[in-house]
């Protein structure tokens, strides 16, 4: 069991109506190495996948919507901790992965050869939970050691954490869009403006209308934050607050509401 599933259509309100194809290491021949997948980004027909080691780990890549896989791995992903991938980003053709133990590695040229960045060039944590990157800045969410970032390509690297403004120490998604960075811990929201580093911290969480405050993870578009966590999904939908009736599960907040609840 496990892979990676993918439904072909999508209705007019977001939910998959057609039928689902399923990527596994039985079906794909030598392509994905592990059924045991724990993130995955898409960009066009490129599909990427972070892949424990179970047996075989590493980023599982497609680039023609999922008909044919590879397992990148070794050359340096994951130093020398092994190529187990918690999470995997890419953008303008360059591969982030996070890795369960040996901290973020990063290749430009289709996983010929990995630049692995650990506790040794200043992370606070070589067991990462999320990767992002957004004009040139590297974010790295970590286990229980806060959310790191470089803007020199992994040379150094700031730590934001309980101690300097962050909800929690346990990042579990990370996304930066229209100036701001969005944190998503086991200890509620951070919103942080990406110009200043991310130096000032807005915190939500249960308290303030979020569903629960352990966070699995976090995504913004056109204005509205969506955070999934063990308490269910919830969404600011902007400041007219729209009403989230009948959708079970749902915590639906204002950003203007927000606003006024301000943490610091």
């Amino acid at each position: 069991s496990g892979g990676v599933s993918i439904s072909g259509e999508i209705g007019a309100d977001g939910t998959p109506t057609g039928s689902w194809t399923t990527y596994t290491r039985n079906n794909t021949a030598g392509g994905l190495a592990s059924n045991s997948n724990r993130d995955i980004h898409v960009n066009g027909l490129n599909i990427y996948t972070a892949m424990n080691n179970n047996p075989g780990g590493g980023v599982g890549v497609s680039t023609d919507g999922g008909l044919t896989w590879e397992t990148l791995s070794g050359n340096g992903l994951g130093g020398t901790s092994g190529t187990s991938v918690a999470a995997v980003y890419e953008s303008n053709g360059v591969i982030y992965a996070g890795t369960s133990a040996g901290g973020v590695s990063v290749t430009s040229d289709g996983g010929g050869e990995w630049t692995t960045f650990d506790t040794d060039d200043g992370l606070s944590s070589n067991a990462i939970f999320c990767v992002f990157e957004s004009g040139g800045v590297i974010y790295a969410g970590t286990d229980h050691d806060g959310l790191n970032i470089s803007a020199d390509g992994g040379d150094s690297w700031d730590t934001y954490n309980t101690t300097n403004g962050l909800v929690g120490d346990s990042v579990t998604g990370v996304y930066v869009i229209g100036g701001f960075i969005y944190v998503a811990t086991t200890k509620g929201l951070s919103i942080g403006r990406s110009e200043d580093g991310g130096v000032s911290w807005e915190n939500y969480t249960e308290a303030d209308g979020l569903a629960d405050d352990v966070l699995q993870g976090v995504y913004v578009s056109d204005g509205t934050v969506y955070t999934v966590g063990w308490g269910g999904v919830s969404i600011a939908v902007g400041a007219s607050a729209v009403p989230g009736a009948g959708v079970a599960g749902l915590a639906t907040l204002g950003l203007a509401g927000l606003a006024r609840r301000r943490r610091r």
